[in-house]
């Protein structure tokens, strides 16, 4: 969007603006459900819906702060740079770990177990 000069770029970044939403609201919620235990899938995934939203509602209301001061074409600039780092914060937070004996979800796996077996003992009611 900083660089379009014409209707079909604007529609191009459109549809990749869509993609984005898309892909990410879904993959989000899946990551989120997959590093939890079963027993707190309810509260994480109300915490990544009212994250989300916060995101959503606050989104707008700073980056049109930030247009009053830089204009448009920085501020879609100011966007990149926000999702770049927010790239690297997932990869560094969760994706370099995906596989290895540090991985969230193998975590969560093992802590179902735990709790199964303590059930299975009676230990648990």
């Amino acid at each position: 969007m900083s660089i379009a000069h014409s209707t079909w770029l604007i529609l191009l970044s459109a549809v990749f603006v869509g993609l984005g939403y898309g892909t990410f609201m879904s993959n989000g919620q899946a990551v989120t459900v997959k590093i939890v235990p079963v027993h707190r899938i309810g509260v994480a995934t109300s915490t990544y819906f009212i994250a989300l939203d916060m995101g959503l509602g606050f989104g707008p209301y700073i980056l049109g702060a930030i247009k009053e001061v830089v204009g448009y074409t920085s501020m879609f600039h100011v966007t990149v740079v926000v999702a770049l780092l927010a790239f690297v914060a997932y990869y560094f937070l969760y994706g370099r770990y995906v596989g290895t004996e540090k991985d969230l979800s193998l975590k969560a796996r093992a802590e179902e177990e735990q709790i199964r077996n303590r059930k299975r003992n009676g230990k648990l009611a």
